[in-house]
């Protein structure tokens, strides 16, 4: 899997999800911290979104904290796929991308859709980060064969309870005109 245009491919997938993974980092620092972001002062669009309700978990969790944990986990498989390692560890990698890329996925559209929607305020940042998750997942999913089903399914149902969580949580999103 780790030869030639494939090994580009899952090189160039690295780089996005590094990438990802510091400004993941960057913002849960920021979030915990409760500092303003560079370029996002006090009442901005920016500090609207990294310190309104949508931006935890549980009411605590910082979103970005959990990113950088799911972006951590894309590059140690990248780095075991890149190893050129063969039969059940590969068919495992390629599962737990598959479940991790489906769930980023979900998650990036989920909070483009909240930042328009429903805070109706836009955090650059984020939004570099979103737009990295989006073209990693494909990147990667697109690459996937077969594309493992079960996978998919989990990250899918992963995502959901992630925004279950939040909508349970006092959070319910109202996406009508008002």
């Amino acid at each position: 899997m780790s030869d030639g245009k494939d090994a580009r491919v899952l090189r160039a997938a690295a780089l996005l999800a590094a990438i990802a993974l510091g400004l993941c980092i960057f913002l849960a620092v920021h979030s915990v911290s409760g500092t303003a972001m560079p370029g996002c002062s006090a009442g901005s669009g920016c500090d609207s979104v990294l310190s309104g309700r949508w931006s935890k978990l549980f009411g605590f969790l910082p979103v970005a904290a959990l990113g950088a944990g799911m972006y951590l986990a894309v590059l140690l498989c990248l780095v075991l796929r890149l190893s050129g390692r063969d039969g059940l560890v590969e068919d495992m990698v390629g599962a737990v991308l598959t479940f991790l890329c489906t769930a980023i996925l979900f998650a990036a559209l989920w909070f483009i859709v909240l930042q328009f929607w429903k805070v109706k305020a836009v955090c650059p940042w984020c939004m570099v980060t979103h737009v990295l998750g989006i073209g990693l997942s494909l990147l990667l999913l697109c690459q996937e064969r077969p594309l493992k089903l079960p996978a998919v399914l989990a990250g899918a149902g992963a995502a959901g309870c992630a925004f279950g969580n939040q909508i349970c949580s006092g959070n319910m999103p109202s996406f009508a005109p008002k």
